[in-house]
């Protein structure tokens, strides 16, 4: 209902066609009622002032809307700059941020950030583009942001009083903004939001009275210099209209409930869905495509379904529900099973999802949950099962498979030494697998997971036998190899002479087999060795008895080794040694003594190069050599053992000169040619050791010399000596024997 408040012809059309609807009924709650949002100011019978109310339950709503009947304001949107108000606060003068860096300044432009550096960047109310009223908040208490006076005001008429604002920061220290009509306090103080750039309207009422003028003002409260800073725009001033309507809300309040039936078995269409509504006219099961007058739907099969019940007003009421197949009869059946030949099975099937069951077998009529069989090769089984509702499972399938037949392997035939130990390998595979149990013809039973061994020596070529069974049916297997001895060769030699005179080789030559040797080693009493060869030459021996060890290696590589003691003999040599006298021997006396110094010896053999006797067998013997002559002469003993061994010595004999002396006793040095100088003359000396002293009669020293050959001119400092009798000294060495010798005498000069 519309109860205007003004005369029509001086409110809006929006004022007088205000209305909220016709009443409804509604099929579910919320609902918004729209008011309009052209008017200033909303009133709902529940106290909300939003242009729209929400309704959640039925009942009746009724709203009281408020407008302005035109502006009294001159500039109210600032569109014309600074003009038409008036203001406490000064136009702004300029600083480090911008026009609109001091406190209680104000400055119109059409963004906040061309005003200050910090300010954000904000439109105007009316167009976004246009200007605005910026404040740089004062620090001044009730300072008069903006004033206009207004006249021609009707008495006792209600008039509304509203203005944007914002704030151009985004602090939590807003302005505390107040209208004031002649000086009077309107309204309550209201404040911009904390977040910039959000322009919100605040509108209060005055009534005339008496009044014929009115002087309007906006002034802040908030004295902070920190935040405090707003813009407004689009202030308006004038008469107020009112409408006021109501509407009747009705809301359908029914419930559908949902019964559903699930199949009897998996897979099969037996279910059924039905529908509880009392309000309910007509039914959908595929989510409102399609309405049939019955409530239930049959013969469904599992699934989701959509469904919906709808009244006479057309509401519908719709709902999901799961149609859900029971869980479908199962059949499990043995684990797979592999069986040794010869071997049975026993085959158990057990059903699940019943209460009980019967089985259907593809390879017997019997419909037991237990079979056995024994096909002898690998097959296949199949088997469902049935529950008491005749509802059948999938086909599950049995697999029988057989273990292949044991199988081995065994060494093969070998050859070995005699003495030698043969390892016999045996192998195994087949049937369930190890272990295995190996029995071997020696008498051995070895129970191993693959591979048996078995140690053998036999004396002589011999046969073996190993049977391989398992844990199971399988038919055992025997496999057999022989061990063959080889032959070995007899170690023997021979040597030119087994017995030897020192130094003795020896050439020793085997007569083994050959067809037997590939090689032979040889070592001579652990001293010598030679690692290979048929015939050998051994290093030089000396006396003693020698072991000889033989070691034959075979073509199959057998070893057989032999030693022949004390079998190679040294016998010692002797020792040939003489000697002779006397000595020195002179060619005028040769005469020589020969002494016999052998040992080990029996016999002996001289030999006497220049020599009377020229050969003797005398131990010992007196032999003469020419006489007068000197020389050097070869004698060769020959000493012989008992065994014959020979030890030959060859020395030299050397027939010395006899020393000879001549020392004049006087000599003449008077300037003639006869004896004018003395010397002595020798021979079978050392001449290098020659060495002659002339005294005279007082010991004084008056020749020496070292030279054999110098002769003393009877001068002494280069002046002739005085006639006498003077002595000399001679010391000299012989020559072969080095023996020292002093000779001494007079020397009478004459004139």
């Amino acid at each position: 209902m519309l109860i205007p408040q003004l005369v029509l012809g001086q409110c809006s059309p929006a004022i007088q066609n205000f209305s909220l609807g016709n009443d409804t009924v509604l099929c579910s709650s919320p609902y918004s009622i729209n008011a309009g949002g052209n008017f200033q100011t909303y009133e709902w019978n529940n106290g909300t002032t939003n242009d729209y109310l929400i309704a959640y339950s039925t009942g009746t709503y009724s709203v009281t809307v408020m407008e302005t009947n035109g502006n009294l304001i001159v500039n109210g949107d600032f569109e014309s700059g600074v003009t038409g108000f008036n203001t406490d606060y000064n136009t702004a003068s300029g600083g480090p941020w911008g026009p609109l860096s001091n406190e209680g300044e104000y400055m119109i432009s059409t963004s906040p950030s061309l005003t200050h550096n910090n300010f954000l960047n904000c439109g105007d109310h009316t167009t976004g583009t246009g200007n605005m009223f910026i404040v740089n908040g004062s620090s001044v208490p009730n300072s008069n942001v903006w004033c206009q006076t207004v006249n021609n005001i009707t008495p006792n008429t209600d008039y509304a009083f509203s203005c944007w604002a914002m704030n151009v920061l985004n602090s939590t220290n807003v302005s505390n903004l107040q209208f004031f009509i002649n000086g009077v306090q309107i309204g309550s103080v209201f404040n911009t939001n904390t977040t910039g750039c959000i322009w919100q309207q605040f509108t209060d009422t005055w009534n005339s009275g008496n009044a014929t003028t009115a002087t309007l003002c906006i002034t802040n409260q908030n004295t902070s210099v920190g935040g405090n800073d707003f813009a407004l725009d689009d202030i308006v001033f004038g008469p107020i209209c009112y409408a006021t309507d109501s509407i009747n809300i009705t809301f359908e309040n029914y419930q559908q409930t949902l019964t559903g039936v699930d199949p009897l078995c998996a897979g099969t269409a037996t279910g059924e869905i039905h529908v509880d509504n009392p309000g309910a006219t007509e039914y959908s099961f595929d989510n409102g495509l399609t309405y049939q007058a019955d409530s239930f739907m049959l013969n469904l099969p599992a699934g989701m379904y959509d469904v919906c019940s709808r009244s006479a007003a057309g509401c519908e009421y719709c709902g999901n529900i799961l149609i859900s197949d029971p869980p479908p009869v199962g059949v499990t059946v043995s684990n797979d099973t592999t069986i040794c030949e010869n071997g049975t099975a026993t085959i158990n099937a057990v059903g699940s999802n019943g209460t009980s069951f019967i089985y259907h077998w593809d390879f017997t009529t019997d419909q037991g949950p237990q079979q056995v069989v024994t096909p002898g090769v690998a097959s296949n089984y199949k088997v469902a099962a049935e529950n008491q509702n005749g509802c059948i499972s999938d086909t599950q399938e049995y697999q029988l498979s057989y273990y292949p037949p044991l199988d081995g392997i065994i060494s093969p035939d070998t050859l070995i030494c005699p003495d030698d130990i043969a390892t016999l390998m045996a192998g195994a595979n087949g049937g369930i697998g190890g272990p295995y149990d190996f029995t071997w013809s020696s008498g051995t039973t070895d129970t191993q997971n693959n591979f048996s061994s078995e140690n053998v020596s036999p004396p002589a070529t011999t046969s073996y036998d190993v049977t391989i069974s398992d844990a199971c049916e399988s038919t055992p297997i025997t496999f057999s190899t022989t061990v063959n001895v080889s032959p070995l060769p007899q170690p023997g030699f021979t040597a030119l002479e087994i017995e030897q005179c020192e130094p003795a080789i020896f050439e020793l030559t085997s007569t083994s087999d050959p067809t037997l040797t590939q090689n032979i080693e040889w070592w001579i009493s652990n001293n010598e060795y030679h690692p290979s060869g048929n015939s050998i030459t051994t290093d030089t021996y000396m006396e003693g008895v020698y072991d000889v060890t033989m070691s034959i290696t075979t073509p199959i590589g057998c070893v057989i080794e032999q030693t022949f003691t004390d079998t190679l003999v040294v016998h010692p040599l002797p020792f040939a040694d003489f000697d002779y006298g006397p000595k020195p021997i002179y060619m005028f006396s040769p005469t020589v003594d020969f002494t016999n110094h052998s040992t080990d010896a029996v016999s002996y053999e001289w030999t006497f190069f220049g020599g009377d006797p020229g050969t003797s067998q005398n131990t010992e013997l007196t032999v003469d050599y020419p006489e007068g002559q000197e020389g050097e002469y070869q004698v060769q003993l020959v000493a012989i053992s008992s065994f014959g061994c020979r030890d030959t010595l060859v020395k030299p004999v050397k027939i010395e000169p006899e020393i000879l002396i001549y020392a004049p006793n006087s000599f003449t040095p008077d300037d003639d040619e006869f004896n004018p100088t003395w010397r002595v003359f020798m021979e079978g000396i050392d001449v290098y050791s020659f060495e002659l002293v002339i005294y005279n009669r007082w010991g004084e020293v008056v020749f020496k010399s070292q030279d054999i050959n110098e002769a003393w001119d009877g001068t002494y400092n280069g002046q002739t000596v005085k006639d006498g009798t003077y002595m000399w000294k001679l010391n000299v060495r012989e020559l072969n024997t080095d023996k020292r010798l002093e000779y001494h005498g007079s020397i009478n000069v004459l004139r």
